[in-house]
């Protein structure tokens, strides 16, 4: 059974808020993307990923969560972004206090079929709630620094975010309630100002035309890929993080060429050798 999450669809198309619509991204690896989201070999987080599960498993968001430390200095002792991410665990449980959030609903999937038997969708919600009397989709969000207007995560400026994950899960509880949601971002950052957003989005009256495009181009570009035997087509986005390599330290603490061990993929050898 295949399934498409909003994630997978975010490595093919990327927002463009100029033009007010998804364009497919310049480059994505289909055997990078087969590796993830097909054979579900798992790819090493980003900093603010990795800052971000743990983050969600010591507020209890995750309790299951892969990651329940972050790397150390010698002898153990945290790092000052180790010390601001649980001091803004502390953060969160104001804002919680502050709205009278219930953690009752934690990890929440949603599963709509679009080929029966073939293909369905697949979203999870960091935390479910119902607030006067509406369903609210709390997601909680890490990045580096929150005033920060910088690449495509950036959260200085709302109003040029791509909520595919917003829009996605609306349209999976849509199709399964006949009801929408109310989608609440709270970000936090670990910068020395610890600073914290919270960010509502209101589910836009294309929105849902949007997603059903997305899936059907992803179905579409899969079967392309399929035809082509999913090729390897080297990219920094995807290489950086590629399930076919390994890096002697964290991915956040080199620049991408470094401490890589590719293996039976010249191309992708080709690719960090001309980087270097």
């Amino acid at each position: 059974m295949l399934k498409i999450t909003q994630s997978s669809m975010k490595r093919i198309f990327v927002w463009d808020y100029k033009q007010d619509q998804y364009v497919r991204k310049d480059s994505t690896c289909p055997k990078c993307w087969k590796a993830q989201y097909i054979d579900g070999m798992r790819t090493k987080e980003s900093k603010s990923q990795a800052m971000g599960v743990y983050l969600e498993h010591i507020i209890g968001v995750n309790p299951d969560a892969r990651i329940t430390d972050l790397p150390r200095k010698a002898k153990g002792i945290k790092t000052a972004d180790h010390y601001r991410i649980d001091r803004q665990a502390d953060m969160f449980r104001g804002v919680v206090a502050k709205y009278g959030l219930k953690l009752d609903n934690v990890q929440v999937s949603l599963t709509v079929p679009w080929i029966k038997g073939r293909v369905e969708l697949n979203g999870t919600l960091d935390i479910l709630d119902i607030i006067e009397n509406m369903a609210h989709n709390v997601d909680v969000k890490v990045c580096a620094n929150v005033t920060s207007d910088f690449g495509e995560f950036q959260w200085a400026e709302p109003e040029k975010k791509d909520y595919m994950q917003a829009k996605m899960y609306d349209y999976l509880f849509y199709r399964k309630f006949k009801k929408h949601m109310k989608h609440v971002f709270l970000v936090f950052d670990y910068s020395p100002q610890m600073n914290h957003k919270e960010i509502i989005y209101d589910i836009g009256e294309n929105d849902h035309e949007q997603i059903e495009y997305l899936i059907e181009s992803t179905l579409s570009i899969l079967i392309d890929w399929h035809h082509d035997g999913y090729p390897t087509v080297p990219s920094v986005d995807d290489c950086r993080y590629c399930p076919f390599g390994s890096r002697e330290m964290n991915a956040y603490e080199k620049k991408i060429h470094e401490g890589f061990e590719f293996f039976g993929d010249r191309s992708c050898e080709d690719f960090i050798s001309k980087a270097e």
